[in-house]
């Protein structure tokens, strides 16, 4: 609920001496008020291989998801093709364990300040030591080296060995042929095309004074005299560049398909990682155009990109391939390349160069997750997951734990694991580092614990604080906060000064203002603008910006008196809704609004108190990895399913095929997200229309048929980054290809998704009491999912029960596969993707 009052001795030491409320150009400015949240810990294994997924059309066991399309591949920029090259030498993950954190607190940005004693806090450590590089294996407790466990140490993950290097210029590109049954993603392959060699500057040290922290992002600043502003078009596949002064757009350029992020490097030239075409774009400062691409292949995924302040390269993260990739700067040659894991999508390193730190986005499974008894005290939990590594080697050293809130569910707090973690933030000094993200309550739900899931205790936006000032960096559990009101922290960035993080709050459009050493919110920015996904600051500290992604604008912000007064309070708005595009937009006019709802829960029909929104649990319409108590919603354990590929492809969407239109979700957007709903108000209760499956929605409101339209949209898979570097199947593919249908899988399995309409509901042995009811009637099947998005919608089956395909596989109650059979089908339905 809306709760605007700060309890008692929570008011930050340096009060603002502003009023409480002030409203420039139209917004609304509110202090927050709101004590520091505490929550608690875990840790469970996470296996990089899993099956079936349900190419149903709807979100948290049945909702929305927000992305675009996964294009086709599209050729980017650059002239002249060249030959592939070699990375430098690869190095294992990393083994340090040393115990002992001591805080600072002389330093302005010090985790803990002088007259800011944390209190006891309700997250418990998830468990102590570094586990070695193994092979995948769950990893173990302890320290690999003195077999210290005790509590405040950080278990680092058991990372796969690295991947070979790539290979030399016309070389047979490498694939999985040679290792079969571990099926790993293949590694990224790097051709150039355009101009090869960058300027030696941009391998050259910054002076120290404008060295800074960086974090992967779609909005920064370059350091011109009058710096520009670089801000990410991810849906119009181009790059605006804008003048920080004038405000005005100065180009919009093109790029490769999807662009995720944005780093500029010692020389000036920014790197853009472009997520569908697999190609980074380099351009120069000078002309602004891309000079150069960096081929990495189709399947990789390249995600998050920052360049380190000291020269030593530029760093890039692939969603794909599942790879930590550094570049020489100058040369573009791969340097180094590490094992990361799935679904590690940003990066930071600090000002000095020393640290980089890889957030997993979903975190991994809980023990219990795809039962009635979510076990958090589980030795295997493992919470969220913050990779440090160092970048001298891209070593691992330790994995940091955001553990499992235990506050109690209310109005300004719930329980719940961090989730979404977005892009770390990396203090000036280095000392700390805070996490943007989401928390989700999945102990919640009416089989679970006799409470039903709600607007508010279901989905919260938080923000973690990392403690780096020590040997074994860990999480500082009392410094979590909780932003109340909103689902989903997306991403956030520090003034110069240290004092201050600007924190985007991606579903109730708003800025937060946080005082880094309090840990307490000190201001809070209404109506910042649609889907807030990006924030940067100016290397002087005196402005910044936001980036409105569902609007194609920049908020500017005025933000000097943070930096001199410190006083929240007298921040104001510039420039509300800068475009950063020049003409027509990309998508069709409907799709477009229909992605901006998908986003938002301001709007009171879509929402209560700004908090879910259908992107809440589906970001870029893929899940959350997660599995829900929708019990009280009729329904019963459900794995949220990703929606990207399954547009408009189903006559009945969700595991138990209740809905059978996407304008079905208008009882769920009034049932759990709390909203009003957007068809006229009773329509939904006249003509049957309560039913699911009875009277049609579709046309009586433009907004819900909008909504519609965008989910149908995402009718295209990504490529499978299992298959061979040239796109072709391997040995074991093909194998299962053709087991595929001669084992009779094409019976259920027999439409172009790999699927069927969903109109047929089959048990196959996965039913349990905990799979509860189909709008509260009988449950005698599930639907057959899609398997093209197989390779990365693990775990599988409604209840998220199989860890693995192989596991999905057996689980079947026909199953006479032998193991050989089983490796070889799992190895087909991983390389299916989009069929390219």
């Amino acid at each position: 609920m809306s709760d605007r009052t700060a309890p008692a001795g929570q008011t930050p030491a340096a009060a603002p001496a502003s009023p409480l409320r002030h409203s420039p150009a139209g917004l609304s400015l509110s202090p927050l008020r709101h004590p520091v949240r505490r929550q608690a810990f875990s840790r469970l294994p996470r296996s990089l291989t899993a099956l079936l997924v349900c190419s149903a059309l709807a979100a948290c066991g049945g909702g929305g998801g927000a992305s675009s399309p996964v294009p086709g591949q599209n050729g980017g920029n650059g002239s002249q093709s060249g030959t592939a090259t070699q990375p430098g030498n690869t190095t294992n993950p990393g083994n340090t364990a040393s115990p002992g954190n001591t805080a600072n607190t002389a330093n302005p940005d010090s985790p803990t300040q002088p007259g800011n004693t944390p209190q006891p806090g309700n997250i418990a450590n998830p468990g102590a030591g570094n586990s070695g590089a193994g092979n995948g294996t769950t990893p173990q407790g302890g320290d690999a080296s003195n077999g210290n466990t005790q509590p405040g140490q950080n278990p680092a993950p058991v990372v796969p060995a690295p991947h070979a290097p790539t290979t030399p210029a016309n070389s047979p590109l490498p694939g999985n042929d040679a290792d079969n049954l571990s099926q790993r993603p293949t590694p990224a392959v790097l051709r150039i095309s355009g101009t090869v060699q960058g300027p030696a500057a941009a391998s050259v040290a910054l002076p120290a004074a404008q060295q800074r922290a960086q974090s992967s992002t779609l909005v920064t600043y370059d350091r011109q005299a009058t710096p520009r502003i670089w801000v990410v078009n991810p849906d119009q596949n181009t790059v605006a560049v804008l003048d920080s002064s004038t405000q005005a757009l100065l180009k919009e350029i093109p790029v490769g398909e999807g662009p995720r992020t944005v780093a500029i490097d010692n020389a000036g030239y920014a790197w853009v990682s472009n997520r569908y075409s697999g190609t980074i774009s380099i351009i120069a400062p000078d002309t602004l155009t891309v000079v150069t691409t960096l081929e990495l292949g189709a399947a990789v995924q390249p995600y998050g990109v920052v360049a380190a302040a000291d020269g030593s390269g530029v760093w890039v993260s692939t969603l794909g391939s599942q790879e930590l990739l550094q570049f020489d700067a100058t040369t573009r040659a791969l340097k180094k390349r590490q094992t990361l894991g799935p679904d590690v999508r940003h990066l930071a390193i600090s000002a000095n160069s020393t640290t980089l730190l890889a957030s997993r986005f979903i975190s991994p499974p809980v023990p219990g997750e795809n039962t009635l008894t979510v076990n958090a005290d589980s030795p295997d939990f493992r919470g969220g997951e913050v990779l440090q590594f160092d970048p001298a080697t891209a070593t691992l050293k330790h994995t940091i734990r955001l553990g499992m809130s235990r506050e109690a569910d209310g109005a300004t707090s719930a329980r719940g694991l961090p989730n979404y973690l977005g892009a770390p933030v990396i203090s000036p000094s280095g000392r700390q580092a805070w996490v943007p993200s989401k928390q989700d309550n999945i102990q919640r739900g009416t089989a679970r614990d006799g409470k039903p899931l709600d607007y508010e205790s279901t989905v919260r936006a938080i923000l973690s604080n990392i403690d780096l000032d020590g040997t074994t960096p860990a999480e500082a559990a009392t410094r979590r906060y909780d932003l109340d009101n909103s689902s989903v922290a997306s991403t956030a960035a520090y003034t110069p000064n240290g004092q201050y993080v600007l924190v985007a709050l991606e579903t109730s459009r708003e800025l937060a203002i946080v005082d880094a050493g309090t840990a307490v919110q000190v201001r809070r920015m209404d109506s910042v603008g649609m889907a807030p996904q990006g924030v940067a600051v100016s290397p002087d500290g005196t402005q910044a910006v936001v980036a409105n992604v569902m609007q194609r604008t920049l908020t500017f912000l005025d933000i000097r008196s943070l930096m001199t007064e410190r006083d929240p309070g007298s921040v104001t708005v510039t420039g509300r809704l800068v475009k950063t595009i020049s003409g027509a937009d990309r998508l069709p006019a409907q799709v477009l609004r229909g992605k901006q709802l998908f986003h938002d829960a301001r709007d009171t029909r879509l929402a209560r108190d700004n908090y879910m929104s259908c992107a809440s649990c589906h970001s870029e319409g893929y899940g959350d990895g997660r599995v829900w108590d929708m019990t009280g919603l009729g329904e019963g354990l459900r794995k949220t399913i990703s929606l990207v590929g399954h547009g408009g492809k189903k006559e009945r969407l969700h595991w138990s095929g209740n809905f059978d239109e996407v304008q079905d979700f208008e009882a769920q957007i009034i049932k759990l997200e709390g909203g009003a709903g957007l068809m006229p108000a009773g329509s939904l209760y006249q003509n049957n229309r309560n039913d699911p499956l009875g009277g049609k929605k579709q046309g009586l409101s433009t907004d819900l048929d909008a909504l519609a339209a965008y989910v149908n949209s995402l009718g295209q898979y990504a490529p499978s980054p299992y298959r061979n570097s040239d796109r072709s199947m391997t040995a074991a593919g093909k194998a299962g290809e053709a087991l595929f249908s001669a084992k009779g899988c094409t019976t259920c399995h027999g439409n172009a998704d790999l699927g069927n309409g969903g109109t047929k509901l089959d048990d196959i042995g996965t039913l349990k009491p905990a799979s509860g009811t189909v709008q509260g009637k009988p449950l005698t099947g599930i639907t057959t999912p899609g398997l093209r998005d197989a390779w990365y919608t693990f775990p599988y089956l409604h209840d998220g029960s199989a860890a693995t395909l192989e596991a999905a596989i057996r689980v079947h109650n026909t199953n006479v596969l032998t193991d050989q059979e089983v490796s070889s089908l799992a190895a087909y339905i991983r390389q299916a993707g989009n069929g390219q």
